[in-house]
């Protein structure tokens, strides 16, 4: 009997816990925090990705968002100004020279020949653009493959890859491009080889040094352990995961490329007529400033534009593609 009673207390114990536990948690808790609690259960919470948080970080960096809008303001006006406008950049008319600014016509007025200085401006733009985004994109591509294959293999590797890349870093830049020009004929695709053929070790240091940091990840030691070759990990697991410090490095190397092109063609090792280019440009003014001064304020204000406008952001993206930035 006394078993039976004792069971009958168990059962009537049983029954009142799962009653209680079978309440709704609204009724047994109130939230008095600062958020809501949806946001806190994360029940309609949006997923963001990496690229989707950099986007928004950009728009709402002030100064990077309108650089990146004059930016593409100006892409569009070298692709297409030159293409719509009725003066082309070779037509000459003796008639029309050395006019002022807004004179007959023409926005930024003329030059000596009678050329339109906005339409010369505008496909200058366009060159200096193309050499520019040539000769970083094939230093990229060698210079991450340089750095890539040094900063993973490490050792004996990595030390005979780096006495070399220091070997070439020893000699100035400037100084072998100038040779290189003087052997070649100059134009647009020798600016860009010449380029390419210097300016690859900076990214090749950065990329070492950053895969040297990302080949202790325990992905990398899993696709190692599951017999991924060492190409396929470097293209698929470390590479991908230094795009940030490469983009950051790529708007710093165009400046400097353009500013490059600017020297070359000052000492007439650049772009050649009848093209033109942001240099050329800047050094035809030189010589006919004092009777027009809009040839060389012009080209001079745009490229000192195209200047600040990479600078700021490749400042700003050094901050926007800090990836512990999206963990906040």
């Amino acid at each position: 009997m006394a078993s039976a009673t004792m069971t009958a207390a168990q059962t009537a114990d049983v029954q009142a816990t799962s009653g209680v536990a079978g309440m709704d948690d609204a009724k047994l808790f109130e939230w008095v925090g600062p958020e809501d609690e949806s946001s806190i259960n994360g029940a309609h919470a949006p997923k963001r990705n990496f690229w989707h948080g950099v986007w928004t970080r950009l728009v709402h960096d002030r100064a990077a968002f309108v650089c990146l809008i004059a930016l593409v303001v100006m892409i569009l006006m070298a692709i297409f100004v030159p293409m719509v406008s009725p003066y082309s950049i070779s037509d000459q008319d003796f008639t029309q020279c050395n006019l002022g600014f807004m004179e007959n016509g023409h926005i930024f007025g003329t030059d000596k020949l009678g050329r339109d200085l906005f339409v010369r401006l505008c496909f200058g733009m366009r060159v200096s653009f193309i050499i520019a985004l040539a000769a970083v994109i094939v230093s990229l591509v060698f210079g991450a493959a340089y750095g890539g294959i040094s900063g993973y293999f490490g050792g004996m590797v990595d030390n005979v890859m780096m006495r070399v890349l220091e070997v070439i870093s020893c000699i100035p830049s400037m100084i072998m491009v100038i040779l290189l020009l003087m052997v070649l004929k100059p134009g647009v695709s020798t600016i860009i080889l010449a380029y390419a053929l210097v300016g690859w070790t900076g990214m090749a240091r950065l990329v070492r040094g950053e895969v040297l940091k990302l080949k202790t990840r325990e992905y990398v030691l899993a696709s190692r352990v599951l017999g991924a070759s060492p190409s396929r990990v470097i293209l698929r697991d470390l590479l991908p995961n230094t795009v940030s410090i490469i983009l950051v490095e790529l708007t710093m190397c165009i400046p400097g490329a353009i500013l490059m092109e600017g020297f070359l063609s000052y000492c007439g090792l650049g772009v050649q007529i009848p093209l033109s280019s942001l240099g050329s440009l800047v050094t035809d003014g030189i010589k006919d400033f004092q009777g027009n001064p809009i040839v060389l304020i012009a080209p001079s204000i745009f490229l000192c534009l195209v200047m600040f406008i990479f600078n700021t952001l490749g400042d700003s993206l050094r901050d926007i593609l800090d990836p512990t930035l999206g963990r906040q």
